[in-house]
């Protein structure tokens, strides 16, 4: 199999989930893996408050789509703390992760901490993607609206394995060091269009510098 190749070339750790929509197919390499969720947590926060939104039968704010925008957009902290405060922290990011039917990943009072499965993340990003009956249609289209919208310097990682440019993207990325100073490095989206419908996530673990994270994401992502 090529991805294994590719592992034993780079002898990093990656872990890799793509479920096709019209088939209804999906395939994996190494689902078992562990990672931290770093920053893709941005994306179940902010189904988090749109699902709230959605119970109070009501649009966001203009506060809330400012912060909302910087957290996805820009991948910004400190919004990222503000709405997670607003939300209601862990309580209501693990009634999310209820919903989605999310059951290794677990979330923590300092969001991000926490490590997740590739498999987590796929209904993640898919929920986005093709939309929950807990979330109204309105505001699954901003969801949507907001991962297509990703800053270009922020646009690597899943982007790397699209090979018809006129495909609409969705994404969001993630990085962070763990306890030993190796970083993880993730990525998860959607591909629309083009004949092609998909959601696909790419984690990686354990690699000494950012840089070399993205490389190797992107390498699997290719294939």
């Amino acid at each position: 199999m090529e991805l294994d190749r590719y592992a034993a070339e780079t002898g990093a750790d990656f872990f890799f989930f793509f479920y096709e929509y019209g088939s209804n197919r999906a395939w994996s390499y190494q689902p078992d893996g562990r990672y931290l969720e770093a920053s893709l947590v941005k994306v179940p926060i902010l189904l988090t408050l749109l699902r709230q939104a959605t119970e109070e039968d009501r649009e966001l704010t203009a506060e809330e789509m400012e912060l909302a925008e910087l957290m996805i957009c820009q991948s910004d902290n400190a919004a990222t703390d503000e709405l997670y405060a607003r939300t209601g922290g862990a309580g209501e990011l693990q009634r999310t992760y209820g919903l989605l039917g999310v059951s290794g990943t677990e979330a923590s009072e300092v969001w991000g901490a926490n490590e997740t499965t590739v498999e987590d993340q796929l209904r993640i990003t898919t929920a986005v993607a093709r939309g929950v009956d807990w979330i109204s249609a309105g505001l699954q289209d901003y969801a949507v609206q907001l991962l297509e919208s990703v800053v270009p310097e922020q646009a690597w990682g899943i982007s790397a394995g699209i090979l018809n440019p006129i495909a609409e993207v969705g994404l969001k990325n993630g990085w962070l060091q763990d306890d030993f100073l190796a970083w993880n490095v993730g990525s998860l989206g959607f591909v629309v269009g083009a004949g092609a419908e998909y959601s696909v996530v790419v984690l990686t673990a354990g690699t000494q510098s950012l840089d070399e994270g993205i490389a190797v994401l992107e390498g699997a992502a290719a294939i």
